[in-house]
């Protein structure tokens, strides 16, 4: 009787810890890599390429992701030059496309496309275009910044 208990307080115990596992779990902002960011997630930087998203009431955001969209080179890796020309071109159009003109003054776009290798492979000339606060890409404030 004594072991039957004891396992019964062991197993309730597991199960309490799995739920409270489970519900700080859904509480927490969760990661993402930088190429699965979407339009209209707000994230700030966690290390080298995993963000963090959170709500846009979060001030401390950093990126405003308005548009993914595609480079046009495919699954063959481009230079960084490249990329980055093809990138400009396709962020400023689109952002002055979607709200009617350029962005305004203390903020900036920022483009994310994937490395030469296994990034190319999976992701092909995905570029993820955001609104930034600049120079500096400093925390954003809360709210979105589309105006």
């Amino acid at each position: 009787m004594r072991r039957s208990l004891m396992a019964l307080g062991v197993a309730g115990g597991m199960a309490a810890a799995l739920v409270g596992g489970a519900v700080a779990s859904r509480g927490a902002a969760p990661r993402t890599f930088y190429l699965d960011l979407k339009a209209g997630q707000c994230a700030g930087q966690l290390t080298g390429k995993s963000l963090l998203v959170v709500p846009c009431s979060n001030g401390s955001h950093r990126y405003e992701p308005f548009a993914v969209l595609h480079g046009g080179w495919g699954h063959a890796p481009r230079g960084h030059n490249a990329a980055f020309a093809r990138a400009q071109q396709l962020c400023v159009g689109t952002y002055r496309t979607r709200y009617g003109g350029a962005i305004r003054q203390g903020y900036g776009w920022w483009a994310f496309w994937p490395d030469a290798g296994p990034e190319t492979t999976k992701y092909g000339d995905r570029i993820v275009c955001s609104l930034v606060r600049w120079p500096g890409r400093p925390p954003m404030g809360p709210g979105t910044h589309f105006r």
